[in-house]
């Protein structure tokens, strides 16, 4: 009886989940027509709109939209070889001792940088650099290791 009502309750989940998280079809029409090589698409709703996670070109991508499901801002995950020439000869040049270990490329409706992992024998380090290849900011940690 117990297994019925846990199989019973993951239907339930199941289908709620399927069928609750995503947008209208107008925005699954766009978002379909903009990316019509998306692979592994994943739609989640939450109190601010819309999040779809989805890979494109051996790139994984999260984009967010608003309740009113408007484009927020979006998250490129790869590494060093996707990177602009210019902005990777300007973090070469700044951390030449360092390995791009990888890469967040971010874009908003005003904005588009890069947050970039790097590494050497003994940190991690995290830093800011904006679509003109101006190093903003750096954070370092210590590695556990």
């Amino acid at each position: 009886m117990k297994s019925i009502f846990i199989v019973a309750a993951a239907i339930l989940v199941s289908a709620y989940t399927n069928n609750n998280n995503k947008p209208n079809n107008k925005l699954l029409s766009l978002f379909n027509k903009t990316f019509p090589a998306a692979e592994n698409i994943k739609w989640h709703e939450d109190a601010n709109g819309y999040v779809v996670f989805f890979k494109m070109n051996g790139i994984s991508n999260r984009i967010c939209y608003d309740i009113k499901e408007r484009f927020l801002e979006e998250d490129r995950y790869y590494n060093e070889e996707h990177l602009p020439a210019y902005i990777l000869l300007a973090i070469k040049k700044n951390y030449p001792e360092k390995t791009i270990a990888g890469v967040t490329e971010v874009i908003n409706t005003s904005a588009m940088c890069y947050q970039v992992n790097l590494k050497d024998d003994k940190n991690l380090f995290v830093i800011k650099v904006t679509s003109d290849g101006t190093i903003q900011s750096q954070k370092e940690f210590t590695n556990a290791d």
